[in-house]
């Protein structure tokens, strides 16, 4: 694996970028192993030390890169991409047999004649030197970048990947949209554009040319938008739309959530606080709204008194002039059933020695017949 001229190139064949029965790590060690390929001999010469120098891996701080490697050339030998393992002297070997610095012949299976793409080395060495210190995946990145040559590899130098020959690959549209930059923007080897839809708005290709003939490539594009009558898109206002699309579902689904548990809230209380028809007075009434008035009592009715009102029982709310008086007798109340408190509280209202003044003023408010929203208001 000496260094490249700048037209030397790879043949791979033409169906080996989308088969995923074999792995990016895979798929990368095949095309190195590819480089060094003498094609009369059917062999080439490898180690795995010469793959990690060319991917400018550093073992120092990447200790699982040789086994990675080592694993690759096992799952290549075992799906027979690699015919055979040989040693220096031509015997056959097996991977256990290779360490690191092992030199070793490797046998591949030859590329059909007219059935083969090419990948250029000066592209595979730019890739490794740019991405030396990043964190970017480089099995992951080559394996993308080997299917942009084998659909631009033509006499237009222009193709296309499908949105599922995409999710076939990479199946993430951002990591497809993060290397799509670093190929185009960053390395300059490819061009690429999926700004538009399908008739039916559907998002359909994204299509692949070769960085250098930017003309070219602008001219493929135009046939093909021409021919399929194709949607221009603004992909920055797409993808807002989409947001606010999420955004809106998201607080539809809320919404729906909230509707259902206020929903199951009212059944709830309808149940728990369900009136007991034979104590329900129809003459007119006046519901004072008590806090903590009495827990657990539901409507009693005060008789023959000048409240001569339904009282109704409630635990959420009480003036707070009513406070000091109930809570005094709550502990008390709490003992008593309903009949016997219905009858203590008729009688702590017919003496008037029971009844606080402030409680006597309200009294005396109800009798001069005052409408309900006023008794309200002067309740607070």
């Amino acid at each position: 694996m000496t260094n490249s001229n700048e037209n030397d190139f790879i043949k791979l064949p033409n169906d080996i970028y989308d088969n995923m029965d074999i792995t990016n790590e895979e798929l990368t060690v095949l095309a190195l192993m590819y480089r060094n390929y003498q094609l009369y001999k059917n062999i080439g010469v490898c180690s795995i030390e010469m793959i990690v120098k060319i991917m400018r891996f550093n073992t120092q701080k990447n200790h699982d890169i040789v086994p990675t490697i080592k694993e690759a050339i096992f799952g290549l030998l075992e799906k027979k991409f690699i015919v055979k393992i040989l040693n220096i002297y031509k015997e056959e070997i097996t991977v256990d047999d290779i360490k690191k610095d092992t030199l070793f012949y490797v046998e591949l299976v030859k590329p059909l004649d007219e059935y083969y793409f090419k990948v250029y080395d000066r592209d595979l060495d730019h890739i490794f030197k740019q991405l030396e210190s990043d964190k970017t995946s480089k099995f992951n990145i080559v394996r993308y970048f080997i299917a942009c040559c084998r659909v631009s590899n033509n006499d237009s130098q222009f193709g296309y990947l499908s949105q599922g020959k995409l999710k076939q690959l990479l199946n993430d549209s951002k990591t497809i949209h993060k290397y799509n930059i670093i190929l185009q923007d960053e390395l300059h080897l490819i061009r690429y554009n999926n700004n538009f839809l399908t008739p039916e708005r559907r998002y359909c290709t994204t299509f692949i040319g070769k960085y250098d003939d930017e003309k070219n490539f602008n001219l493929q594009l135009q046939i093909e938008v021409s021919a399929k009558n194709l949607v221009h898109t603004d992909k920055i206002v797409s993808n807002k739309r989409r947001s606010k699309k999420q955004e809106i579902n998201n607080i539809a689904n809320d919404v729906s959530k909230i509707s259902e548990l206020e929903k199951k809230q009212e059944q709830y209380k309808e149940l728990e606080y369900k009136p007991n028809d034979n104590i329900i007075d129809n003459r007119t009434s006046a519901e004072i709204k008590g806090r903590g008035l009495q827990n657990n009592k539901k409507k009693v009715i005060v008789e023959d008194t000048v409240v001569d009102k339904v009282v109704n029982v409630n635990n959420e709310f009480k003036p707070d002039i009513f406070e000091d008086w109930f809570d005094d007798n709550e502990c008390d109340n709490n003992k008593l059933t309903d009949e016997e408190y219905q009858a203590k509280l008729e009688c702590e209202v017919a003496n008037d020695n029971q009844i606080p003044d402030d409680v006597k003023r309200i009294i005396q408010q109800m009798q001069e017949d005052i409408s309900d929203d006023d008794f309200y208001d002067l309740l607070g």
